[in-house]
């Protein structure tokens, strides 16, 4: 699946890459346990499937770190790109084309299924019958947003 963003006059593709990776560390946690930041995809995926705005951004930001130094569009020109496509085009198919690039990628395939394996698991957690209704309402509720996103 190729993906691209008109940025000015130049139009980028999105890479999964390790620089991808790289550029999304940021957007995780710091884990005592392991003394490094991590979460990031995690997060990143999340984002994008609660249509959070801010999460194309950090994708386009993440899925344009193959470039080279000076090919690399600015966090502010991305999202000025983005402000035009939303304008004209809504935000929807920006959501599902970034969220099913990482799904469908060699690169990300995997971590996406294991994420959402991950957070099916989340239902049956909680201490109490409250903590635990409260996890399965999320967990009912992202997977309704999953289903939207991959239609």
């Amino acid at each position: 699946m190729t993906l691209t963003l008109t940025v000015g006059k130049k139009e980028y593709t999105a890479k999964a890459s390790f620089a991808f990776l790289k550029s999304i560390e940021s957007l995780g946690q710091f884990a005592e346990q392991t003394g490094k930041v991590e979460g990031g995809l995690e997060t990143l995926l999340q984002g994008l499937v609660q249509n959070e705005p801010t999460s194309l951004v950090d994708f386009w930001v993440a899925a344009t770190a193959h470039n080279t130094k000076k090919e690399i569009p600015s966090r502010s020109e991305i999202e000025s790109a983005l402000e035009e496509h939303i304008e004209e085009n809504g935000l929807d198919e920006l959501f599902k084309s970034a969220y099913n690039f990482m799904r469908n990628s060699g690169f990300f395939a995997k971590k996406v299924k294991t994420f959402w394996e991950m957070f099916e698991m989340a239902e049956t957690l909680g201490q109490t019958d409250e903590e635990k209704e409260q996890n399965k309402s999320m967990v009912e509720y992202m997977m309704k947003l999953k289903a939207e996103i991959e239609a």
